[in-house]
């Protein structure tokens, strides 16, 4: 006949090929293999990992010499700072954190801070210099090198600047009260934003997760800077040490087979993986990428031995965790705008009121289960 009908399914996000031509071409003869999937444990050593991160998103201000608020969300002083109408305010900002004894204060440490230059900065009333050496992901987080300035306990980071604006700022923000394209129009010459602290460390979350939905979590406690995790939970990475990760996270552990066990067809099969990219190795051979269901790989014939066998896996993350919004009431999103990351309404970013708030931080899962 002239119709071909194909039974296929698609899995998320997948998609399908076929090719046609119009003269008959050898078939191999299809041998069919039985494949058991590798059994894996939810303990894995953390091998390898670019840089860690802790997000600090509120702090201390002081205008004027005056104290402004004792803690407070960024973005909301950033909307009291520009509320006083003047083109120009010093203003300090006082971020604090803690360190335990099993952080290593001797090991590089940078402060990823937008627009430095502008900036008298000072650690634990250390001052450091506010020219950038390299950026993290994007040229805005400028890095500033503050190793060594930590300590054990309290630790307090302090930004002196003049926030300025423009007149037209100003003037812009009243005409955006009466005609809402007005704001189109806005531009910051000075923004109080997050700031961000960035090496080889590991975050410590005494306090307690809340389960949101099976890709998502809400922690509430304090952060406490400790060394980098030995170990991780596989299916967990953001309540094992890395809450605000976002780069590569490598993970191993050991496989041990029977010689008739490494014989056998294997497969290496996950039934869902939470993150952008997951490289896979075994024996220190990369056996595939994975980066959408279904989460299977066929091991090729030879590569497993009888013995002990290296898994590897190198999970790759995006800057959700680092950047937010983390504090929306109803979790993880799947609609950002501007407003996400707005607590107080009635701002220039949240005339239309703001989404309901929640002091705690909302991670998306990093692992694999």
């Amino acid at each position: 006949g002239k119709n071909c009908i194909v039974n296929t399914r698609f899995v998320p996000a997948g998609d399908f090929a076929l090719l046609a031509r119009a003269y008959k071409t050898p078939v191999a003869q299809k041998q069919e293999k039985i494949y058991t999937a590798l059994k894996l444990g939810n303990a894995w050593k953390l091998r390898n990992c670019t840089e860690n991160l802790l997000t600090m998103d509120h702090c201390r201000c002081e205008v004027e010499g005056k104290e402004l608020f004792a803690k407070e969300y960024v973005l909301t002083i950033n909307d009291a700072l520009l509320a006083i109408e003047k083109e120009n305010l010093p203003v300090a900002l006082e971020f604090t954190f803690q360190a335990d004894a099993n952080f290593d204060a001797s090991k590089p440490l940078t402060l990823l801070v937008e627009r430095p230059e502008r900036m008298k900065i000072s650690v634990n009333g250390t001052a450091v210099s506010n020219k950038p050496n390299g950026f993290f992901a994007d040229p805005a987080f400028e890095r500033i090198d503050i190793t060594g300035t930590v300590r054990q306990g309290k630790n307090t980071i302090r930004l002196e600047t003049n926030y300025h604006q423009f007149q037209q700022t100003f003037d812009c923000l009243r005409a955006a009260k009466i005609f809402e394209s007005e704001r189109n129009k806005l531009s910051l010459d000075s923004e109080i934003e997050a700031i961000y602290l960035a090496g080889d460390f590991g975050v410590k979350t005494p306090g307690e997760f809340t389960q949101l939905s099976d890709d998502s979590s809400r922690y509430s406690g304090e952060f406490i800077l400790t060394s980098r995790p030995a170990e991780v939970a596989g299916d967990h990475l953001e309540e094992s040490g890395l809450p605000f990760f976002a780069g590569e996270a490598t993970i191993a552990q050991t496989l041990t087979l029977t010689k008739e066990e490494a014989a056998s067809p294997k497969e290496l099969r996950i039934d869902m993986f939470y993150g952008n990219v997951l490289i896979c190795k075994i024996n220190g051979t990369e056996i595939g990428t994975l980066t959408r269901p279904d989460y299977c790989l066929q091991i090729p014939e030879g590569l497993l031995k009888a013995g002990d066998n290296d898994l590897e896996l190198t999970i790759v993350t995006s800057l959700r965790n680092m950047l937010g919004p983390h504090h929306l009431e109803e979790g993880d999103s799947h609609a950002v705008s501007p407003t996400s990351f707005y607590k107080t309404p009635n701002g220039p970013f949240t005339s239309h009121g703001a989404f309901p708030w929640n002091d705690g931080y909302c991670f998306v899962r990093h692992g694999i289960r």
